[in-house]
């Protein structure tokens, strides 16, 4: 009986003990998803939209970005910025493409990288200033908050070059960490991110085995468009619920496209396709460009046509959706 007893009390204290432990570690999980909150919170409240309006200024006063001679002066611009902003810059030089690439380093998996981009050339003759400078703009932006900031994933800052001809300078820098036998976690390519109108968007709708619109249908232009495939509809649901929690005013429409976006070509139509045939996830962030912007591949492509504080809004989405994924674990990203 008196071994009953005292196994009975040993029990006891363990289950006390056990309880007490995993009361510690409820509070120890919610302060630090309190924590994140809050820190995300605090550098999405960092971003800046004169900045932004700064910067697309800059990269469009000397007009288009088509070839080498045009292009020399901006990419100086966006290497001097990041370099401003604290960082180290390589500039990858491969069959006359110049792609700029700065790294915040992670502090657990520097082999795991998370990859924000856009292009910075242009279509002949168009000053660019929605294609592409408000994406370069809003990826300077992102990179200056982040400078100072610690993160678990490594992530990468990068300006290709040559989207314009065939993806030629993502492709290049995709194979070339596919060859390192670097781990992409997740890519966004911004592309095109500041113009909105009224009654002037094509609306997007469902193709049976191909396209899944949400919300179908809509007519006005005043939402960022989420696009990804498949293999990254995980990184469409991070946008979403980045944008639902840190810039509730943010309207966006998402489409995940089967494979490789073959299926509708006009959703392989920048950077992220590059990374979707090396089977990398990846989205690509856009206000839809000739679906909506009249002045597409135009002259008339220019700052006084844009929408800042929606552009601001799409950054700041973005801001949200990077820290959220490079500070979560591999294993629960899909």
């Amino acid at each position: 009986m008196q071994q009953d007893s005292l196994l009975n009390i040993r029990t006891g204290i363990l289950l006390t003990f056990l309880f007490i432990c995993l009361l510690l570690l409820n509070s120890c999980l919610k302060n630090t998803t309190e924590n994140m909150e809050s820190t995300i919170s605090h550098l999405v409240n960092q971003v800046s939209r004169d900045n932004i309006k700064n910067h697309i200024r800059a990269l469009t006063q000397e007009g288009s970005r088509f070839t080498n001679e045009e292009k020399a002066s901006i990419s100086k611009y966006i290497n001097n910025q990041l370099e401003s902003f604290g960082y180290e810059v390589q500039s990858i030089k491969t069959q006359d493409t110049l792609n700029l690439v700065a790294e915040l380093r992670g502090t657990v998996t520097s082999n795991n990288i998370f990859v924000v981009a856009g292009h910075y050339d242009t279509v002949e003759d168009s000053p660019g200033a929605d294609d592409n400078a408000s994406a370069v703009a809003g990826m300077l932006e992102i990179a200056r908050v982040l400078a100072k900031t610690s993160l678990v994933t490594t992530v990468q800052f990068v300006a290709f070059d040559n989207e314009e001809k065939e993806l030629l300078g993502s492709g290049l820098y995709v194979q070339s960490l596919k060859d390192q036998g670097k781990e992409v976690i997740g890519m966004i390519s911004l592309e095109m991110i500041a113009y909105t109108c009224g009654n002037c968007q094509i609306p997007f709708s469902d193709i049976k085995d191909c396209l899944n619109v949400q919300p179908e249908g809509i007519a006005t232009g005043d939402f960022i468009g989420i696009v990804g495939n498949t293999h990254s509809k995980h990184m469409i649901s991070d946008f979403r619920n980045a944008a639902e929690n840190y810039v509730p005013a943010l309207k966006f429409v998402s489409a995940e496209v089967a494979g490789n976006g073959s299926c509708f070509a006009s959703t392989r139509r920048s950077d992220h396709a590059s990374f979707w045939d090396l089977n990398y996830p990846a989205i690509m962030i856009t206000d839809t460009a000739n679906f909506r912007n009249p002045n597409y591949h135009k002259e008339t492509d220019t700052l006084d046509t844009l929408d800042l504080e929606f552009a601001t809004q799409v950054v700041k989405a973005t801001l949200a959706t990077v820290i959220s994924t490079a500070n979560t674990p591999r294993s629960q990203l899909q």
